[in-house]
């Protein structure tokens, strides 16, 4: 009895020691078959995004030869029993695998060999194509040095070689692909090879032309400054490319682009109706390798020296532009004795400056719609036989005697401009009944025009002197203004071809009246010196100008 009391004792201390004993040898079970398993795992044969460019591939990995733990999937398709397990090894072969990504799961839940699941999912690729090589770089090249750039497979090492060198790039996830490339002048021969990451390899010869000398740019005609005395104008350059040819070629004119074409060896544009002034030419030559060459060169247009015959623009010359001046001082815009005959800048800031006093859009082109401003201004009533004078700002210059039209060919009234002028004019007969049967009369002493024509803008009258000096005062043209030739020339100095002429019946059809009372102390004073009115009515006048 004492004995199994004893024992008991003995067993009571021990049971702690025997569980520890039993908790260590389990521990270091699961312990050693996680290691186990952790080696089966790393020790497979495919690895997570690995390619390949077969359809068939093996798998083999390490594996416990005394317990089969883990289950295998090929692309969510169970196939464990396809396992085979053979000298420590567990391996299986994917026969078939279709292009493209698969995915290889190995599970194991918890049993008794493992305190814990696990689960490995491997993704690999099967890619038995060809690596694309598409270059999207220029064949023709303006410089030794050039980056090339273009697409291939995903992530694919990339190797040019070229004149004895070699480069290698790789692609990047959307395929494109760059490097900076050595090129020699003249013809360079490069092959270019892609291999992916399946190990699919391809290659592509390529041809690359380097030109680095740009064409050669002269111009030819106008030179540059050169003074046009024409309203059409050949604009030509002789342009040459030595190198990989010429792709391109126009010319930029006032910034409006104009091709020009190849005629006996120059690029050749005709230009029609230019305006006067100041024209700024820009030839542009592109080769085939993208080299440009840019010549810029300027010429100047004066067609014409009456003023308001053409339009003006920044850069003209001459004596309209002296006429335009002369207006601009006596408006007050511009300084005293500024007559330099060029419509430089400071001309041009006067105009502007005046266009915005007389209510207009400041412009630096005055054309046929802005003229009149700048021009001296006439108006004729016919009831009272008398042409004035105003200058652009309304100011009374002189007045003249006239003749109008008679009973039979009365002068048309309205509102008009100076057309055109002609000195020492031929006069046409009319195709009117009057003039039936007569004959042109050139310059000469009997001669019904005079020696100076300005033409209106409508009804073919004009304004012009007469041999008929006692028509004066009295209506008897077929509706022509006529003027003692001596008044003639004198108004023919200060009219230009686009003064506005507005002709009235009497005074009281004149609405807009620019006669103000000192002007009209100036017109009585006038008629009387032309013998239109005595000097009792010219006080009778002045009283009632006083009222």
């Amino acid at each position: 009895m004492s004995i199994n009391i004893e024992h008991k004792k003995h067993l009571i201390i021990a049971l702690p020691a025997i569980i520890m004993l039993l908790v260590l040898g389990t521990l270091f079970f699961w312990l050693s078959n996680h290691l186990t398993f952790e080696n089966s795992l790393s020790s497979i044969s495919i690895k997570n995004n690995q390619y390949f460019n077969v359809h068939e591939v093996n798998m083999e990995m390490n594996y416990p030869s005394s317990f089969h733990p883990f289950n295998f999937y090929l692309d969510n398709r169970d196939i464990t029993k396809s396992v085979i397990y053979s000298a420590g090894k567990a391996s299986v072969k994917f026969e078939g695998l279709t292009e493209g990504l698969h995915n290889l799961k190995i599970y194991s839940g918890v049993n008794l060999y493992s305190m814990a699941p696990y689960n490995m999912s491997i993704y690999f690729t099967i890619d038995t194509v060809k690596p694309s090589i598409q270059i999207i770089s220029p064949e023709m090249l303006n410089s030794s040095k050039f980056t090339v750039k273009g697409y291939s497979d995903p992530f694919s090492k990339i190797t040019f070689f070229i004149n004895g060198m070699t480069f290698t790039a790789k692609s990047l996830e959307t395929g494109m692909f760059k490097k900076e490339i050595f090129f020699n002048q003249g013809v360079n021969v490069m092959t270019v090879t892609a291999v992916d990451p399946a190990g699919n390899e391809n290659s592509k010869n390529l041809t690359f032309t380097v030109d680095d000398s740009p064409p050669e740019v002269i111009a030819h005609t106008p030179a540059d400054k050169a003074v046009c005395y024409e309203s059409s104008v050949y604009v030509q350059t002789l342009i040459t490319d030595k190198g990989s040819g010429l792709s391109d070629v126009y010319f930029l004119i006032d910034n409006k682009k104009i091709v020009p074409v190849l005629r006996d060896g120059l690029f050749s544009a005709f230009l029609e109706n230019l305006d006067d002034g100041e024209y700024k030419v820009i030839a542009v030559a592109e080769d085939k390798s993208g080299g440009i060459t840019k010549k810029s060169w300027s010429f100047v247009v004066d067609s014409s020296e009456i003023f308001g015959e053409k339009t003006l623009r920044p850069g003209a010359r001459g004596q309209d532009v002296i006429q335009l001046q002369k207006s601009l001082i006596g408006a007050g815009f511009l300084k005293e004795g500024y007559l330099s005959g060029v419509y430089d800048k400071t001309t041009v800031r006067s105009v502007e400056k005046y266009e915005h006093f007389m209510k207009l859009d400041p412009s630096p082109v005055i054309d046929r719609s802005r003229v009149g401003i700048f021009c001296n201004r006439i108006k004729v009533y016919l009831n009272e036989f008398t042409l004035f004078l105003f200058s652009p700002s309304e100011k009374l210059i002189k007045t003249y005697p006239i003749a109008c039209g008679s009973y039979s060919w009365p002068t048309p009234t309205g509102k008009y401009y100076i057309k055109d002028k002609q000195p020492y004019p031929t006069w046409y007969p009319p195709p009117s009944p009057w003039a039936k049967g007569l004959k042109p009369i050139g310059p000469g002493p009997g001669n019904p025009l005079g020696t100076r024509w300005m033409g209106l803008s409508e009804h073919g009258i004009g304004i012009h002197g007469t041999p008929s000096s006692w028509s004066i005062g009295y209506p008897d043209s077929h509706g022509c203004i006529r003027m003692y030739i001596s008044d003639a020339e004198d108004l023919y100095e200060y009219a230009q071809v686009g003064s506005p002429v507005e002709i009235y019946g009497s005074r009281a059809d004149d609405s807009q009246g620019y006669l103000v009372k000192g002007d009209r102390s100036t017109l009585w004073n006038q008629m009387l010196g032309n013998g239109f009115i005595s000097s009792d009515i010219l006080r009778d006048r002045m009283a009632q100008d006083s009222i």
